[in-house]
């Protein structure tokens, strides 16, 4: 690896933490779990071991030669469907995998995927049926037949936005350029058993 900093710009890596995720019970107690947040979408990222790619590009001097680490592609599950990972328990994975490779140093963190199937940014706008007109036959066609009228699928509406959105909007507008150090104890608990994300505000309009 250390061989390629000459020519190479950057590498990248997916993730997706939870990995499978048909059992829906098992996916929200891993959502509204504050140990599994903050231990299991980075230090202990079983699907992709994403610190290790951390580690290795530190170690390898990549970083100090400009080379970016980058996440292309994640999101809590790869498998879930249903409406559960464009809801909002999905966000709290969200904010801390955005959190944690921000403070890692990644520049880049793009979640899976913009726009269909069941867990994309957007969701396509509901399908309804309408009334559709066949156009007029003209003249030279054989008399006597009529336009058809049936029902046709078409798309009306806005599209439904997943609350992970939402969250990527207020990051990007609000979030500053450089993370902080925080933590939070609450009495009775482990240390650090609340995930906190800080930023500093960049008076460039960061």
């Amino acid at each position: 690896m250390a061989g390629t900093r000459p020519f190479l710009q950057a590498f990248n890596y997916h993730s997706y933490p939870a990995r499978h995720c048909e059992n829906h019970t098992l996916y929200y107690e891993r959502m509204f779990s504050a140990s599994w947040l903050r231990q299991s979408v980075w230090l202990q990222d079983l699907h992709a071991n994403a610190s290790e790619c951390w580690r290795q590009w530190e170690a390898q001097g990549l970083r100090q030669a400009g080379v970016a680490l980058q996440l292309t592609e994640t999101n809590s599950c790869y498998d879930m469907a249903g409406p559960d990972m464009v809801g909002f328990a999905n966000a709290f994975f969200y904010v801390a995998s955005i959190g944690q490779t921000a403070a890692a140093g990644l520049r880049m963190h793009s979640r899976w995927n913009l726009y269909g199937q069941h867990f994309g940014f957007l969701q396509p706008p509901v399908l309804t049926t309408s009334p559709h007109t066949a156009p007029q036959l003209s003249a030279g066609h054989a008399q006597g037949v009529q336009p058809v009228t049936a029902g046709a699928a078409e798309a009306s509406g806005p599209f439904p936005a997943a609350v992970d959105f939402w969250i990527s909007v207020l990051f990007k507008r609000t979030a500053g350029c450089r993370v902080l150090q925080a933590g939070a104890t609450v009495p009775g608990e482990q240390p650090e058993s609340v995930p906190v994300l800080a930023y500093a505000y960049c008076a460039g309009g960061g």
